[in-house]
Parts: C-alpha cells; structure tokens; sequence
C-alpha cells in the first residue's frame, strides 16, 4: 500500500497560504480605498432637500394570464 505524504514539500498548502495572504492584503487595500471614497463624496457632495407638495400618480398594472410555454407545441403525447 501506497503512502500518501508529502515529506516536507506540500505545492497544495504553500499556494494556500499565499492566496490567503493575498487576499488579506488586498481587504485590506480595498477597505482603504472604500474609506477614502467615502470621506471624498461625503465632504464634496453638499445639497440641500427638496420636497415638493405635487402628488403623482403612479399606474401598477397586473397581467394575471397563465404563462405559455412554446413547449406545448413542440412536445405533445403522440396522436393514436
């Protein structure tokens, strides 16, 4: 019987750790880029609300059909 080891040189684990090093570094870049973005739109976008006293309609309509499928034309039980 065939002994499965490594003796020392697992390729599996140490690409492992790099990628999850890798990742770790790059949550960690992303989260300095997303703070920046954020702190950069917070101090250049300044408005002011406005609310208006116009009512609007809005129309919702339902279509309550049963849906066809183009398989029912295709595929059918044989004729007898």
């Amino acid at each position: 019987m065939k002994v499965n080891h490594c003796n020392g040189q697992c390729f599996l684990s140490i690409q492992l750790k790099k990628a999850a090093e890798k990742e770790k570094k790059e949550a960690a870049n992303l989260r300095e880029k997303q703070e920046l973005v954020y702190i950069y739109s917070v101090s250049k976008n300044h408005f002011t609300p406005q609310f208006s006293s116009e009512k609007s309609k809005v129309l919702i309509t339902l279509h309550c059909e049963k849906p066809t499928s183009i398989q029912l034309g295709i595929f059918r039980p044989p004729l007898v």
